[in-house]
């Protein structure tokens, strides 16, 4: 069979097979670690219980328990959250905020650390200490005062199995005490804790939340991750929404972006709260962030527990069965009987929250007439401030020299944005389609070399993470402004959206299509006015210019127009371009190429570079 044309740029997961059915439930193994003891609790059993081989699977990280949720691999994953001597467990809060995952209960565990070694060792033998990381942090008096050297172990319990080996891994590891009997060690310091009282948060991830924070009823932990721009002041604002709620901090971390290293996000952990007051938060955290994420926390009180059983399923939960113990922000509008309904939409997505100052659509005009800034690259670029921003490049990322040269002209002639296509949505499948990921980062790198934030089209939602690491905007073309999972997608990341209008969509489509984006927390969308088909066949399409001026009335997000797509022939862009001024417009975008009659696609539009310096001095007031 011979290969695809544009092979699948990632590695896909494997479906579980038939002969090994999806297991309910992933923990950090082996038996014997802290999160099995966890998952007991949490399923009703005694610690000594065996658990279910067919519904529990065990990994070797934190991480790989949390991803293995999100790639469908096992129901719920089981994983500590926070220690009360060690602080957060970043490995298990950065695979979280990574990847679409939501907490949907919390429980706390006390913890008891032993030394435990082969029969027969001395404690003043002891020079290497195995466990987990975490362990190794809540135990560091005991490791000083022997001197030992600490060896990382996949979890307690695995550092127990390999200390039992006697292979010269370790001396001794750090453990619960049932995996130190499992494994056939002696307990050599009884409670190796630096302090009394310790204790792990565990929490249970799920892939999709099920159910609303309702009013009236009362959870016991609440868990919300906050994008900000790094601006004085940016925390304490935020800070403010929980006060004026009436809502308790519990922690806060700070976890970085390294996409985005102007930006920081904040991790806020709110003690016991009412749901229609944590709602309220939410809503008045959006204005100061640049995206606002509900990753979920404890259940409702009074909600019980799972319940142990001998079927081969009692240990997952369907989606009715847990509808009163997840908790998501997203509520179907309505009375009270709505909000008990769970806000699942088809596809086990969830349902956005509308805005509740009195608008019905979060791109509706906002009433104090307040209009959307959209900020680039940290702030960098601002588009809708009333400047007239010009976005030009070539069609198509073609070749290094290419980009190089196109990316050199954009900064020279006062250029914000450095557009090129990398996925490319062609009418025939056999025309040129992109240089995928290699022209990605081809463009990436040439607007880095020359201080240019760049855009680019994503065609699917299994790329938008992908093009988000390489690109400053991502751009959805023409053809997909009806790709509903698009533009969800696009509502999770913290990235500028370019919507471009569908050829043949009416403003309230492209209204309607805009809204899936920033009903999902992502607000930074500019809208694109490209030309739609009419009977005219004198230009590729007709430019509808009067599309700005009634989308200004419309709305509060800023508006760009694409006189190249609507032209199609480059004697007729730079009028159009003016024409784009005139009526109010915040900016163009525009293709240029170094050497259009030879570009590989959309050359009869794109401009000569002598034609773009003429038209960026004028439109900037400058001098070719």
């Amino acid at each position: 069979m011979s290969q695809p044309l544009h092979p699948c740029p990632f590695e896909l997961p494997n479906p579980v097979s038939p002969e090994r059915p999806r297991p309910a439930w992933v923990v950090v193994g082996p038996d014997g670690s802290h999160a099995s003891r966890a998952l007991r609790r949490v399923l009703g059993l005694d610690e000594r219980s065996r658990l279910d081989a067919s519904q529990v699977r065990f990994v070797d990280g934190l991480a790989a328990a949390v991803t293995s949720v999100v790639r469908g691999d096992a129901e719920r994953a089981v994983v500590p959250w926070r220690n009360a001597l060690g602080g957060a467990v970043f490995e298990t809060v950065d695979a979280v905020l990574g990847q679409a995952a939501h907490i949907e209960h919390a429980l706390r565990l006390p913890i008891r650390h032993v030394l435990a070694a082969p029969p027969g060792t001395r404690v003043e033998t002891i020079r290497t200490i195995a466990s987990h990381p975490e362990a190794l942090r809540q135990c560091r008096v005991l490791l000083e005062r022997l001197r030992a050297r600490p060896v990382a172990a996949e979890s307690t319990a695995a550092a127990a199995a390999k200390v039992a080996r006697n292979d010269g891994f370790a001396d001794a590891a750090l453990c619960d005490a049932l995996a130190a009997e499992r494994a056939g060690l002696a307990i050599c310091v009884g409670d190796a804790a630096d302090a009394p009282g310790n204790e792990t948060t565990f929490v249970v991830v799920t892939r999709t939340p099920t159910a609303t924070l309702r009013a009236g009823a009362v959870y016991d932990l609440g868990i919300v991750a906050l994008t900000c721009v790094d601006t004085p002041g940016v925390l304490r604002r935020c800070l403010s929404v929980l006060e004026e709620h009436g809502l308790d901090l519990a922690a806060i971390e700070s976890r970085p972006l390294p996409a985005t290293p102007h930006a920081v996000r904040f991790v806020l952990e709110v003690r016991r709260h009412e749901g229609a007051a944590m709602r309220a938060a939410l809503d008045d955290f959006a204005p100061l962030c640049r995206r606002v994420r509900w990753l979920g926390g404890g259940r409702a009180e009074g909600t019980p527990t799972w319940q142990p059983s001998s079927s081969p399923r009692a240990a997952a939960p369907s989606v009715a069965a847990a509808q009163d113990r997840v908790v998501d922000p997203f509520e179907t509008p309505g009375g009270d009987s709505a909000a008990a309904t769970p806000a699942v939409v088809r596809g086990g997505s969830k349902r956005p929250s509308p805005p509740r100052d009195g608008r019905t659509r979060w791109v509706d005009r906002r009433h104090d007439g307040a209009r959307t800034v959209v900020e680039i690259a940290d702030g960098r670029v601002r588009i809708g401030d009333g400047s007239f921003a010009l976005l030009a490049g070539p069609c198509s990322v073609e070749s290094a020299e290419q980009i190089e040269a196109c990316a050199r002209l954009a900064a020279e002639t006062g250029v914000a944005v450095l557009r090129g296509g990398t996925f490319k949505p062609r009418t025939s499948p056999y025309a040129f389609q992109g240089l995928g990921l290699e022209g990605l980062e081809l463009l990436a790198r040439a607007g880095r070399r020359h201080g240019l934030p760049v855009v680019t089209e994503v065609l699917e939602p299994a790329l938008v993470e992908r093009c988000a690491e390489h690109a400053d905007v991502l751009q959805v073309g023409a053809r997909n402004m009806h790709n509903f999972p698009l533009l969800a997608a696009l509502g999770e990341i913290d990235r500028p959206v370019l919507l471009k209008r569908g050829m043949a969509a009416s403003l309230d489509e492209l209204l309607y299509a805009a809204e899936y984006v920033l009903a999902r927390g992502n607000r930074r969308v500019i809208l694109c006015e490209r030309g739609i088909r009419t009977f005219e066949t004198a230009t590729r399409f007709t430019l509808d210019l009067s599309a700005v001026v009634v989308l200004k009335e419309r709305t509060h997000l800023p508006v760009i127009v694409d006189p190249s797509h609507a032209a199609g022939a480059r004697r007729f862009v730079p009028p159009l371009a003016r024409a784009a001024k005139a009526v109010g417009a915040d900016g163009i975008i525009v293709e240029v190429h170094p050497d259009p009659d030879r570009a590989r696609s959309d050359g009869p539009q794109a401009l000569t570079f002598d034609t773009w310096r003429r038209l960026a001095a004028e439109l900037t007031g400058g001098t070719a």
